[in-house]
């Protein structure tokens, strides 16, 4: 049986409605067989540079999609 395989996609968030008062960092797991799925653990940041020096090693940085929540500051690759 194959394992399904998962890429995980990194979402900086401005100051979004549930966490009115930071930058947030939430991983969403993106499976093969198109599901998304975000991760329960977000990290909570003061400035947008503590949120970038958070993400893993080695990303590729793209802009939202102009249909994307708003809050969406940047994606991580």
């Amino acid at each position: 049986m194959d394992k399904e395989r998962v890429l995980t996609i990194w979402i900086i968030y401005d100051h979004p409605l549930d966490y009115p008062n930071d930058y947030v960092v939430r991983g969403w797991d993106i499976t093969n067989q198109g599901d998304n799925m975000p991760q329960d653990k977000v990290t909570r940041h003061e400035t947008l540079e503590e949120a970038r020096a958070s993400l893993p090693p080695g990303l590729y940085r793209t802009d939202p999609f102009t249909e994307d929540d708003p809050a969406i500051l940047e994606v991580w690759i």
